[in-house]
């Protein structure tokens, strides 16, 4: 009796559940509920049974709590969970993680498992999401041609923004939907003529629905290189498409205006943007004529625009005086033209002594006008010249290319040292450019 091992009844009990837990994988459990309680704590207690045998289950609340539905006695469901033991009372049960209804369930299972397989494989990553354009050109639709959801799209799409829309007829439920969804995808996969693609069709049963979880379907639109919409059933359906598509649609209608803008909307920013355009415009011309009448009083304060104001004048009268100059020398010529007029009528009666001397008497003439005019025109450039040189010395680029500056505070011309406080910010404008200071 030394020798023999003697083991506790918990012992046992743990020893066993560690078996039956390790050892048993989670599973999949289908039978007819019994013996359905649901306790004040949250906790759920029923059997599952068959024609043949019966199994205890226990539903804990922090797996129950987001049921859709709560089962009854008699419902035929599918359960999801691991055998286990429960060491008090020495009895096994099946520890149920969820609970689907036997009709709808297997198709629920096919999806969740499907949907564990392709997220462990990074399919539905965000990072591999693509940016739809914000102004497409042409966009495909996949989906049926006879079916509502081309009509909601029709209509969205024409009355936002309308564009091209380039349709691939396609099944969406049935035998051949899934294959048909995968030939309409790599279609424009290998024929990129679209900006993107509106996969969609309207609402319906899961089992209407269940060709967009097709892997292939899925598979076809992560290898997509165009951005795709999937706009599948209502609000509350959800598919294999929508986790996989750079963008999901809660409805055909929603995905027509996530796929483009609203014209009115832009049409109003594009309003609010011209008006602000023109705000600023006239700021800067209000500021543009601010300074330009400062430096017109500046002008008018140092007497340098009556200045050029005469020496326009005395321009004038230099003008006045050449356009006389050139009158009188056109005298000249016409009286010489008078004058060789009557030698050529008088020549036949004149001697060559007297033509000679007329021809002298001309010739010094012309000299002298010309002499005389030569002179008068030199005189009158060079002082055209001093008057020029003037007024560029005492116009306001000249003063300031002397070596001279001007300095002004907040766009205002600064006359007196008493117009400055310490720590101004003030600008000093000379012939070639400003520099910023600070009066320190």
């Amino acid at each position: 009796m030394d020798n023999l091992d003697i083991f506790s009844v918990r012992e046992i009990n743990n020893h066993i559940k560690n078996i039956l837990e390790n050892n048993i994988p989670n599973l999949y459990v289908e039978g007819e509920i019994t013996n359905f309680v649901r306790h004040s704590s949250g906790h759920i207690y029923f059997s599952v049974k068959d024609d043949f045998s019966t199994l205890r289950c226990v539903f804990f609340k922090q797996n129950n709590y987001s049921l859709d539905f709560f089962p009854k006695n008699g419902d035929k469901v599918i359960l999801f969970g691991n055998i286990s033991l429960y060491v008090k009372a020495g009895s096994y049960q099946f520890n149920v993680k969820n609970i689907f209804n036997s009709g709808t369930g297997i198709l629920q299972i096919k999806f969740e498992q499907l949907k564990a397989k392709l997220q462990a494989e990074g399919i539905f990553a965000e990072s591999h999401k693509k940016h739809l354009p914000v102004f497409p050109k042409r966009i495909g639709l996949i989906t049926s041609p006879t079916g509502a959801a081309i009509q909601d799209i029709k209509n969205v799409i024409f009355r936002r923004f309308p564009i091209e829309l380039v349709l691939y007829p396609v099944s969406v439920q049935g035998d051949r939907a899934a294959v048909s969804l995968v030939e309409a995808v790599k279609y424009f996969s290998e024929n990129p003529s679209v900006d993107m693609i509106i996969i969609s069709r309207g609402g319906g049963s899961q089992e209407d629905l269940f060709c967009f979880n097709d892997e292939n379907l899925v598979r076809a639109i992560y290898d997509c290189p165009i951005p795709v919409i999937s706009g599948v059933g209502h609000e509350i359906d959800f598919t294999l498409t929508d986790f996989v598509a750079d963008l999901r649609a809660p409805t055909p209608s929603a995905a027509a205006e996530l796929a483009v803008p609203d014209r009115y909307q832009l049409l109003d920013a594009l309003q609010t943007l011209r008006t602000e355009i023109n705000i600023r415009l006239q700021r800067n011309i209000h500021l543009q004529t601010n300074r330009i009448n400062l430096l017109t009083q500046n002008l008018n304060k140092h007497g340098i625009q009556s200045l050029i104001t005469q020496k326009r004048l005395q321009l004038l009268e230099f003008e006045n005086t050449f356009a006389h100059v050139s009158k009188v020398t056109d005298f000249f010529k016409v009286k010489l033209n008078s004058i060789a007029e009557s030698l050529h009528h008088s020549f036949n009666s004149r001697s060559k002594t007297t033509l000679l001397s007329y021809k002298n008497n001309l010739s010094h003439v012309d000299s002298k006008i010309t002499t005389c005019l030569t002179s008068k025109f030199a005189e009158y450039k060079h002082s055209y010249q001093l008057l020029d040189s003037k007024i560029e010395s005492h116009s306001p680029y000249g003063i300031l290319k002397l070596g001279f500056a001007y300095i002004s505070k907040e766009d205002k011309l600064v006359s007196s040292i008493g117009d400055l406080s310490k720590h101004d910010r003030i600008k000093i404008k000379f012939y070639d450019g400003s520099v910023d200071a600070e009066i320190k």
